[in-house]
Parts: structure tokens; sequence; C-alpha cells
């Protein structure tokens, strides 16, 4: 898919996202919006024992999230979030780019643009895995510009 082509998609997923929860993008996604999220998409979310840290799938008439029971705190809702972002973008995921587009959407989920300027202005401070989300969604934010 082309680059153009690809922004609008993200777009149009954006503003499904939005038509539910309204600051999307705007301040950090929690996990009371993971939740209202399902609700008002009737899925199903289940926490077990998996081998991966989550997955998505429609059997046509629900819809169901998966999460690895083991994840906690931004790892279990970075994984909340790249899983709702497959609801919107794609049933069920079957490429890398729609793996890339999910975790795009998680990335904005829990790093607004907002908190990512902020970020980048305090970056000296930033531990590894806050370095490598400031990094993935510096990306997002260039690539799509969103």
């Amino acid at each position: 898919m082309k680059r153009g082509n690809l922004k609008i998609f993200m777009n149009l997923a954006i503003s499904r996202i939005r038509q539910i929860i309204p600051h999307f993008n705007e301040q950090a996604l929690t996990e009371k919006d993971f939740w209202l999220i399902c609700e008002k998409e009737n899925i199903r979310v289940v926490e077990t024992r998996l081998f991966v840290d989550g997955f998505y799938f429609c059997d046509g008439r629900r819809n169901f999230i998966y999460l690895n029971s083991a994840l906690r705190g931004i790892f279990w809702l970075e994984n909340a979030f790249h899983e709702i972002a497959h609801h919107f973008l794609h049933t069920p995921p079957r490429s890398q780019r729609q793996e890339t587009e999910a975790r795009a959407i998680a990335l904005i989920a829990i790093l607004p643009r907002g908190q990512l300027e902020k970020l980048v202005s305090e970056a000296d401070e930033c531990s590894e895995y806050a370095e490598r989300i400031l990094h993935e969604r510096l990306e997002v934010l260039s690539k799509h510009g969103i």
C-alpha cells in the first residue's frame, strides 16, 4: 500500500476510535478507555496464559481479544491497544504491514502527540523502554503525520 493510502486508512481507523474515545491522540488512553472500547464494540476479552502477548479474532459474529495474563502495567496496556487496533483495521491480521499499523495505533494510544513532544524535550531522563517507545512513536509521526 502506498504511503498516502496508508495514511488515509489509518486516519479512518482513528476516526472510528475517536467516535468512542474523543480524546484519542490528545491524552494517553487508559485501561478504562480500553474496557469502554471493548464494551462499545462488543469485544470479549480473555486473559489467559499464552505463548504470545495477545491476539484478536472474529468468528463472524463475535469479536475476541486474548491477552497474556502474565502482562502487567504498560506492557498490558500497549498490547491491549495493539489488539484493539486489529479490530478497527483488519480482521484477522494477516501481514507484517498490518502488524506495523496496529503497532502505530497502540503507540498513539499510549503516547499521544502532546506527550510525545514533552518526552522529546526530556529525552535524557528516559528509560530504555521509554526510549524505544519514543523512537517508534516518532517514526509513526514522521511517516503518517499523526
